[in-house]
């Protein structure tokens, strides 16, 4: 045989699993990219408040719905008004502190479990 016809054997057999190795993935990657996430499902916060318990807002559709999740299962505690009702709470900027007796159930669990300094740091002290 001659040199061309062995290389052109060579290409032959390890073409087919180079395009299958590298031309596989690009494939699935591709294909992912076209198909829409479908679910309609979004959590767009979410706060933990134990090790293996979390509160979240999850998105379904056209509804908000307040979640309590732990190790064990999931609870629906409420179901909260769209953003931009009538029936949302004032806006960011006219929205009452958390510190005041009246705070929303998700800020209050989180100034429970948020750390805090137990006494202040002293001042760093720079030696020369």
């Amino acid at each position: 045989m001659t040199e061309a016809a062995d290389t052109a054997g060579l290409l032959g057999r390890i073409l087919p699993p180079l395009l299958v190795i590298v031309g596989g993935p690009l494939l699935i990657w591709w294909a992912r990219r076209r198909r829409p996430s479908g679910s309609g499902l979004r959590i767009s916060a979410r706060t933990a408040l134990t090790r293996g318990s979390v509160l979240a807002v999850v998105e379904v559709g056209d509804r908000r719905l307040l979640v309590g999740a732990t190790d064990q299962g999931i609870n629906l505690l409420t179901e909260l008004p769209m953003e931009g009702t009538e029936e949302s709470p004032a806006s960011p900027a006219t929205a009452p502190t958390t510190t005041g007796p009246w705070t929303s159930p998700i800020d209050h669990l989180r100034n429970l479990t948020v750390r805090r300094p137990t006494r202040p740091r002293p001042p760093r002290v720079r030696h020369p």
